[in-house]
């Protein structure tokens, strides 16, 4: 019974804490964006798709405090909302295709916010697998694999540039 208790009284305040969250929000985008209702409903249609999709939320939070604070339009932050969202769930499916029993995240949350933003700055389904099945019979952790296809992602995008005074500096050539 004790037990029971303390479920529901958990319950009670994790379901709090999502529905303040979409209130501020939803307060933020009236009164700081002049967003209509409509507007608002569609972005909250959207969050809460996520939060039962199981993604997290901290993505999500940063873009709207950025997009609040840079004034950003309707559209734009929708689509990349939009885009947040997508990039967030095929990193869960990433990560669970990727996951072993050795081989895995510690903190879910960061690695899948990681992985999301590396997707959305053009990581592949085909370079992720390579460079991570590389990784895992290493000594690394799941979360240091990340970061170094984070530091292979701006290495490829160098290397791939067409900037002369780069080429020049480091001395390589396309």
């Amino acid at each position: 019974m004790k037990n029971i208790k303390f479920f529901f009284i958990l319950t009670l305040f994790g379901t709090s804490t999502v529905f303040s969250l979409n209130k501020e929000i939803k307060l933020q985008l009236k009164d700081k964006l002049n967003f209509s209702e409509n507007q608002i409903a569609n972005i909250e249609n959207l969050v809460s798709n996520s939060v039962n999709k199981k993604l997290p939320i901290e993505p999500l939070e940063k873009l709207f405090n950025e997009s609040i604070s840079k004034k950003v339009q309707y559209d734009q932050l929708f689509v990349v909302l939009k885009k947040t969202i997508e990039s967030l769930e095929l990193a869960r499916v990433y990560i669970e295709n990727t996951n072993t029993e050795k081989f895995f995240p510690k903190d879910k949350v960061y690695s899948i916010s990681l992985l999301s933003e590396l997707i959305r700055f053009g990581l592949s389904e085909e370079e992720f697998k390579t460079v991570i099945s590389l990784l895992s019979t290493q000594n690394n952790t799941y979360e240091d694999a990340l970061i170094k296809i984070n530091y292979y992602l701006i290495l490829k995008k160098y290397f791939n540039s067409k900037d002369e005074l780069f080429s020049k500096e480091v001395g390589v050539s396309n």
